[in-house]
């Protein structure tokens, strides 16, 4: 292939003469000076081409398959005179050509373009539908999968290793009630003007039965198995952490709340150490106490993440009513 002199692009393209650029219409020649490869550039760059692509194609096509039109007389008469470039009726009867269905005129281009728009614009609605369907069912069946796995993968799990993870998801909860009254405490004080004191009173309160629980807390799960006793916990502070919207208002009763979160949640280590002295291997203890008594941590840093947001979204009552079902979900999944 040689190279177009105007343009410096590969010539020719598909379907038109050999010697004719497509570029340009101008010939492939050799022998020119610069000067004269400069002046017709300057002169066919300004100049516009009549026929569109797929009309060249079109003629050029059925000029090789019929060989009663030489196409390059037809191009050659678009190039130099823009009206002469129309097919003859003749041209058109040999051709079978119908430029109304193929290549429409400038009258009816809006029209036609309309109507192909609109036609091309309701395909892609509907192929859109399709793929989101398609998309729609094929995240159900991985859902659907994935679940059906993590159901297989969990009863096939020793049940040493089921109850270390309900303690650590336990723990979770423990601190996240400890904590959200520390972020909810700031909105109160404004809303019920409470002094300092008062709200340093309000959080102290935790504490108190959180000493308070920890001897009987050890007594009962000797007695009666940490495996009762430490959702009896989770209960007890899940209630107390329910019942904070209700009675915020009255400084006593919501003291008495926070002191029995702490109880119910001085009752959590003891329970949680009697169980894995139950349940778990001596080779395995110390890893299955870490593991529990790491969502402590995990408990500190989502209660205060969650809360702020909470807050500022819905109001500081929600960050105790989530938190307190959250904990009544555990003891149903816990007893299941």
């Amino acid at each position: 292939k040689q190279k177009c002199r105007c343009t410096m692009e590969v010539a020719p393209c598909v379907g038109t003469p050999r010697d004719l650029c497509p570029h340009r219409g101008m010939r492939l020649t050799s022998r020119r000076s610069r000067r004269q490869r400069t002046t017709a550039r300057q002169s066919t760059c300004s100049s516009s081409f009549s026929l569109s692509t797929p009309k060249l194609l079109f003629i050029t096509r059925w000029c090789e398959r019929t060989g009663k039109i030489n196409a390059r007389d037809v191009i050659a008469r678009a190039q130099t005179d823009p009206k002469k470039g129309q097919l003859s009726s003749e041209e058109e009867t040999a051709l079978d050509f119908e430029p109304t269905a193929e290549f429409p005129s400038t009258s009816s281009s809006n029209n036609t373009s309309a109507n192909t728009s609109s036609a091309d614009c309701s395909e892609t609605k509907v192929q859109q539908q399709k793929v989101e369907e398609e998309e729609g069912t094929l995240s159900s069946h991985f859902m659907q999968r994935t679940f059906k796995g993590l159901e297989i993968k969990w009863g096939e799990t020793p049940d040493r290793y089921k109850i270390v993870f309900a303690m650590a998801l336990a723990f979770v909860v423990c601190n996240m009630d400890k904590v959200n009254i520390s972020i909810a405490i700031i909105p109160m004080a404004s809303d019920y003007g409470w002094k300092p004191t008062t709200a340093g009173f309000i959080q102290s309160a935790f504490f108190y039965g959180y000493l308070l629980a920890q001897l009987p807390g050890g007594w009962l799960s000797n007695k009666f198995g940490g495996q009762r006793v430490l959702p009896f916990g989770v209960a007890l502070w899940s209630i107390a952490t329910l019942a904070v919207p209700l009675i915020a208002g009255d400084i006593r009763a919501l003291s008495i709340s926070r002191a029995a979160v702490g109880l119910g949640e001085g009752l959590s280590p003891p329970a949680a150490v009697d169980v894995i002295s139950r349940y778990v291997p001596v080779n395995e203890r110390s890893r299955a106490t870490s593991i529990v008594f790491g969502g402590l941590n995990m408990g500190t840093i989502a209660g205060l993440t969650i809360a702020p947001t909470l807050i500022e979204a819905v109001g500081w009552p929600s960050v105790f009513v989530l938190f307190g079902v959250v904990g009544f979900v555990w003891c149903v999944w816990f007893d299941n």
